[in-house]
């Protein structure tokens, strides 16, 4: 791995290192001295146009790649990211700004994009359906999109170029990225890992450049490009929306936020200060998902308003590189201008400054750790992505008006909430327009969850299942599968109890539970579930059921049920086509089997986690990505919630 002296910084196009055509580069600088860090090759058009050539000669041997094949490529990723951690986090302080800290966080979030995706590629799986007039089947599929136009943003330059190429690679798409021009190194740092790890020449093209909008724009109508996903401002946002609309483009997009962070009078106020301090010094508040505007319950606000100033105030401000410094730079003067900006706006209509407010002279463009109490509204500060250290709070007297103050923005990207009550939290958290909700906790992000916002924050979610589901196309055909034609394919249904220490199978006609062999009618492995249950303790993990041509069911624990009603039994699928229709509508034991997909809830090991399994409704349905952690109890893992 090359270090920061001699990292490659020419194009990287078509597995080579490249000069652009014409001879231009751009600099990049240290926002906390603001020395010169690198000298980068400045892409024009022609550099664009030869990206998607490569792009789309690639795309068909990679598309045709075993998904096994892809999957072991993104392992290697994710392992070689982890082996040189401590050069890439030094390569993102340097050119991003913040602490050591934060940029080995980012490295090791990055590196977990394409470990999770390694373990998804190979999980593309479609659906099988009865057409409703009777006579055949409908079978979904997923296949690649094609060429994918990527353009990431400053703020987390290695993990979002992460987020967005690692479900394209592993759709078999190929991919054409464009990182920010204030911080491209570290893409192109992965480029070698990229190309080590077994990526072909022509996958993966990085194109740096500092003229973004027609290099941008080119890509997007260019009729071999079908997707564009981008990570920025709603402004540019809505530009290049209207720039996709020509070629018909396929758009996810996280763009802007205003999150709120609520602290309900029932909170755990030691447990708030600790996920404000996450939520809104993250990459020193640049970041879209960061606490915007903090609404406290008057019961608690003296007491929070309090902690928080105090933890703020105790942070050390420095360049990123010393190890003891907690707040780094932030990225340019106009960033650090704004700020200012709206610190000066909110005081001017009688907001209390209760630690920070005064930029820092010397080099560099840092901002302290402000709180601002008592924050009036129609402030700038309340209404605006500020993107630095500030944190303006205001007492709030009810929980209704708490939620009309969260939601009166057009950004609908993240929101927090603590409460020691999960109850009221889960209710409440419904009742906020945002597209993620982290319950009494800090940080909303995780690579395993849906991830986007709803009303002016974005589109798409570009972590749902089927995986890189934003990155894929759906296609769908009908099959006549007459009695005849699918005779063999009775007795090959599988069926799977997946739990802690044991597990139960259908093979053909032979059935075992927890490991005891049962008799093979065929109810006994039905009925034998409650038993395994038992055996093993609560079943906690999702139970999932395949047959031979990928139809898929979902077990939901419940209450011990009644056996099938006649009216269920007349709707059994007749035993040829078992290996297609899985067994359903039966209640059985404590499990209750469902058909085809449904809501499943799963419990395991202190996760909480409900998730829809509706395959392409997924897409056009609204998602809820709400990581839990109840205060008071055992800890529960990030979860998810379909709103």
């Amino acid at each position: 791995m090359p270090s920061i002296a001699n990292l490659p910084t020419d194009l990287y196009i078509d597995g080579n290192w490249t000069k652009p055509a014409q001879p231009r580069s751009f600099t990049v600088s240290d926002p906390a001295t603001g020395e010169r860090v690198a000298q980068v090759a400045d892409a024009g058009l022609d550099d664009a146009r030869a990206a998607v050539d490569a792009a789309a000669a690639a795309l068909p041997a990679w598309r045709d790649t075993p998904p096994r094949a892809r999957a072991e490529v993104l392992r290697k990723v994710h392992l070689l990211m982890l082996e040189r951690l401590e050069e890439l986090a030094r390569i993102i302080t340097l050119e991003n700004g913040k602490p050591l800290a934060d940029s080995r966080a980012e490295t090791r979030y990055a590196a977990e994009f394409f470990r999770w995706y390694s373990e998804e590629a190979c999980r593309n799986l479609g659906s099988v359906s009865q057409a409703p007039a009777g006579g055949y089947r409908i079978l979904v599929q997923h296949q690649p999109i094609g060429v994918v136009a990527l353009v990431t943003p400053w703020n987390f330059p290695s993990a979002m170029g992460a987020r967005k190429i690692a479900p394209a690679l592993a759709a078999g798409c190929t991919v054409l990225v464009k990182p920010a021009s204030l911080t491209p190194l570290s893409m192109l740092a992965l480029a070698d890992i990229l190309a080590e790890a077994g990526v072909p020449a022509g996958v993966v093209n990085i194109v740096p450049t500092s003229r973004s909008g027609p290099l941008v724009d080119h890509w997007l109508h260019d009729p071999r490009v079908r997707l564009v996903s981008f990570t920025g401002s709603t402004e540019v946002g809505r530009i290049l929306l209207k720039a996709a609309a020509d070629q018909v483009l396929k758009t996810p997009m996280e763009l802007g936020g205003n999150a709120p962070f609520l602290v309900l009078d029932d909170a755990d106020v030691e447990a708030a200060v600790d996920g404000a301090m996450i939520a809104k010094m993250r990459n020193m508040g640049e970041a879209c998902t960061a606490a915007n505007r903090f609404y406290v319950g008057a019961g608690v606000y003296d007491a929070f308003v309090r902690a928080f100033a105090e933890r703020m105030r105790a942070q050390k401000i420095g360049h990123g590189l010393d190890e003891a410094n907690q707040v780094g730079s932030l990225i340019d003067a106009a960033t650090r201008d704004k700020v200012e900006e709206l610190v000066r706006d909110a005081v001017a209509r009688g907001a209390r400054v209760l630690c920070g407010g005064e930029k820092q002279s010397g080099p560099g463009y840092f901002y302290p750790p402000t709180v601002l109490g008592e924050v009036p509204a129609g402030s700038r500060v309340l209404n605006e992505e500020i993107f630095g250290p500030v944190a303006p709070i205001v007492r709030v007297a009810s929980e209704d008006e708490m939620v009309e103050l969260a939601n009166g923005t057009e950004y609908g990207l993240a929101a927090y909430l603590y409460t020691r009550d999960l109850a009221r939290g889960l209710k409440l958290a419904e009742r906020l327009e945002f597209g993620m909700v982290a319950l009494n906790r800090g940080l909303v992000s995780d690579p395993a969850a849906p991830f986007g916002g709803v009303k002016q924050s974005g589109l798409g979610h570009p972590l749902l299942r089927p995986p890189a589901q934003e990155a894929a196309q759906v296609g769908a055909a009908v099959a006549d599968l007459r009695e005849d034609l699918v005779q063999r394919a009775g007795h090959h249904g599988q069926l799977v109890f997946g739990m802690f220490t044991g597990e139960t199978r259908q093979r053909g006609r032979q059935h075992r539970i927890g490991h005891r062999p049962l008799a093979s009618q065929d109810d006994a492995p039905l009925a034998g579930a409650a038993a395994a249950v038992e055996v093993l303790g609560q079943a906690r993990r999702v139970v999932q059921h395949r047959a031979g041509m990928g139809q898929h069911a979902l077990a939901r624990l419940g209450q011990r049920g009644a056996p099938a009603t006649p009216a269920q039994e007349q709707r059994r699928p007749r035993p040829a086509l078992q290996g297609l229709d899985m067994l359903a509508d039966r209640r059985l034991g404590d499990v209750q089997l469902l058909g085809g997909a449904g809501e499943a809830a799963r419990l395991g090991n202190g996760h909480q986690h409900f998730e829809s399994a509706r395959g392409q409704a997924d897409h056009a349905s609204s998602h809820r990505s709400l990581p839990i952690s109840h205060i008071g109890c055992r800890p529960v893992a990030p979860g998810r919630l379909r709103r």
